[in-house]
C-alpha cells in the first residue's frame, strides 16, 4: 500500500507564500542589493503586515527611499509611490521605455493578480489589483527598471 500526504489549502498557501518571499530574497540577493539578514523567512504575503513584507523590503532597497502607500477597499488594489530623484534626469522617451518594464505586469503562476506601473518625471506610478498573487514577478520587474534607470543616469554624469 503507497504512503500519501495530504495538505489543507491553508497550508499549501503559506508554503506558496514563503517561496515567493524566498525567491524575492534570491532576486535581490542576485541583483546585489539583498534583504536585510534581519528578516525572518515567513508566508507572509504582499497583503498582509504591509510595511514588514518581502516585496516591501524589495522596493525600499532598491530605489533606498520611502514607499507611499494608499490601500483601498477590501486591500484587493494598492496604490504604490516611489520617489527617486535620478528621474528628473530622464528625458520623456527614457521615462517611457522604463514605463514600458513595469506597464503591465501580471503574476507568473496562477492567481490574478497584477501590477501596472508608469514611471514619470519624479516617481513611479504603481498600481496592484487582484486578492492573491506571487510578487516575485514584479520584483523582478523593479529590479530589471532599476539596472536600466542606473544605465540612463550613468550615461547622463558624463
Amino acid at each position: 500500500m503507497g504512503k500519501s500526504c495530504f495538505y489543507g489549502s491553508d497550508t499549501l498557501m503559506e508554503y506558496n507564500a514563503t517561496m515567493d518571499n524566498i525567491l524575492i530574497a534570491k532576486l535581490m540577493h542576485d541583483a546585489g542589493s539583498p534583504l536585510p539578514g534581519t528578516l525572518v523567512v515567513t508566508a507572509c504575503t504582499l497583503y498582509q503586515l504591509e510595511e514588514e513584507t518581502y516585496f516591501m523590503h524589495a522596493l525600499k532597497s532598491l530605489f533606498g527611499s520611502e514607499i507611499e502607500e494608499d490601500l483601498e477597499a477590501y486591500e484587493e488594489r494598492r496604490h504604490l509611490v516611489i520617489h527617486h530623484p535620478e528621474l528628473h534626469r530622464l528625458t520623456g522617451e527614457q521615462r517611457a521605455e522604463l514605463t514600458k518594464l513595469i506597464e503591465k505586469v501580471g503574476c507568473p503562476i496562477m492567481y490574478d493578480m497584477e501590477m501596472t506601473g508608469k514611471v514619470q518625471e519624479s516617481e513611479i506610478q504603481v498600481e496592484i489589483a487582484g486578492p492573491e498573487g506571487y510578487a516575485f514577478g514584479m520584483v523582478r520587474a523593479f529590479i530589471q527598471l532599476k539596472q536600466r534607470l542606473d544605465e540612463m543616469t550613468k550615461g547622463a554624469m558624463i
